[in-house]
């Protein structure tokens, strides 16, 4: 927010330094008012810039937690498809470790309800490798696994190795439209600091130059250099 804050500053020390008419007429030409309400332009367009760029990144993470939660519930029924063929056991083994890895834990029965084990908690040990990349490549490994298996012949479309494949190109087409969301959002975000804080003609440090140039034509004491004074600019922050 204090992004947005400051550019409103700019905007405020420039509504003060219009207020003064012709008197505040500065020798440099980035620091007259025409030039003032230019950069201003560009850092509202900038701003506006990141805030696409980022309604872009996050609409890309929410499709693509939405299609991955859809692949761990699917994997579960698969590996119940699996076990209904009579593969053999070491089948169903490596495609249980898969749908494991997939789901991101240890698929365990739950244990039986005593007077200890009530009191205790539970706990369910973790598999790595559940990020979004890896899923993708448990879920490739999982389908390679069930073409090899000539008795996984599904009834059900969704489970047939074509919708398979299907969903797992879908999958990969989820997490590049992630990558390519955070480079546009990281690339928003940079353009937008350099205008703000870091470039030679920075709103802030043009910012700066201006309360220098009034406290110049009106004087350090005067009402002119207390009102610029007064509008502050806040400190980048990550």
């Amino acid at each position: 927010m204090s992004n947005s804050k400051n550019v409103e500053a700019f905007n405020r020390l420039i509504g003060i330094c219009t207020g003064y008419g012709g008197t505040y007429s500065p020798g440099s030409p980035n620091l007259r008012v025409e030039s003032l309400s230019e950069l201003l332009s560009q850092a509202r367009a900038v701003m506006h810039r990141v805030s696409i760029a980022k309604t872009g990144y996050e609409t890309a993470t929410n499709e693509r937690e939405v299609a991955f939660v859809e692949i761990r519930q699917l994997a579960s029924r698969i590996l119940v498809e699996l076990k209904s063929t009579g593969a053999l056991p070491q089948t169903v083994a490596d495609a249980a470790l898969m749908v494991r890895k997939i789901r991101g834990r240890v698929l365990a029965k739950k244990p039986a309800v005593t007077e200890v084990s009530e009191a205790m908690q539970v706990s369910r040990p973790r598999v790595t490798g559940s990020d979004f990349d890896s899923v993708v490549y448990h879920f490739e490994k999982l389908i390679e696994t069930l073409i090899a298996e000539p008795r996984y012949v599904p009834g059900i479309g969704d489970l047939q190795v074509a919708t398979l494949q299907q969903k797992l190109h879908a999958l990969r087409k989820a997490n590049e439209k992630v990558v390519t969301a955070t480079t546009g959002l990281g690339n928003a975000r940079r353009d937008r600091n350099a205008l703000l804080y870091f470039s030679p003609g920075s709103v802030k440090k043009t910012a700066l130059a201006v309360k220098q140039q009034v406290k110049a034509i009106f004087g350090y004491s005067s009402e002119a250099a207390k009102a610029a004074d007064r509008i502050k600019f806040t400190k980048y922050r990550s």
